[in-house]
């Protein structure tokens, strides 16, 4: 009922009394979910510190591969745009894979895989962002690297034929028309 201090209480109670008893962690599991639910920064740094904690303490437990997906979306939650850091994006997408492997029946997989592929779109585009970032400053060979890395990575990228266009324009630009070419051949 959204009284989280309250319940808190509780449930930290529950978890630390009873740590090893089926009570005691899923009210540890729950005590996570608390701060997730709370849904400010703070909360979601308690919430990743609690989710991982449960993880390593409890690794085969039943409901293991929920404390996973919960991490994972502490950390999708907190992912920024493109243009920002993606610290939070790659922590994200590497739970996400995690889980994905780890536990291929989970009842989680499908939203996971879907998460996963958002994920690395949103890194894709952020090393998008940074190669036109080059290109524009002059830096051919800066943004040819960064594309090659981009195409490497991420051969799924949602906006794979503008990266094509653009990774044709800084060969053409640094005179390699036979690799400028290829790319626009890839992209036509």
């Amino acid at each position: 009922k959204r009284k989280y201090e309250v319940g808190r209480q509780y449930l930290r109670f529950v978890a630390e009394n009873y740590a090893n008893d089926a009570l005691g962690k899923q009210a540890a599991l729950r005590l996570a979910d608390s701060f997730f639910e709370e849904k400010s920064v703070l909360g979601y740094v308690e919430a990743q510190g609690r989710f991982k904690d449960f993880r390593s303490r409890y690794p085969s437990h039943p409901r293991s591969d929920y404390a996973l997906f919960r991490l994972a979306q502490v950390s999708d939650r907190q992912s920024e745009k493109p243009d920002r850091d993606q610290e939070n994006t790659r922590i994200a997408a590497q739970s996400y894979r995690e889980l994905i492997q780890n536990y291929p029946n989970s009842t989680y997989g499908t939203e996971a895989r879907a998460r996963y592929k958002a994920m690395l779109d949103l890194l894709a585009e952020h090393e998008f962002i940074v190669a036109r970032y080059y290109l524009k400053r002059g830096a051919w060979e800066s943004a040819r690297g960064r594309f090659e890395g981009l195409f490497v990575a991420f051969p799924e990228y949602s906006g794979m034929e503008k990266a094509l266009y653009w990774a044709g324009m800084t060969e053409v630009r640094l005179g390699r028309e036979e690799d400028a070419r290829a790319l626009f051949e890839r992209l036509r």
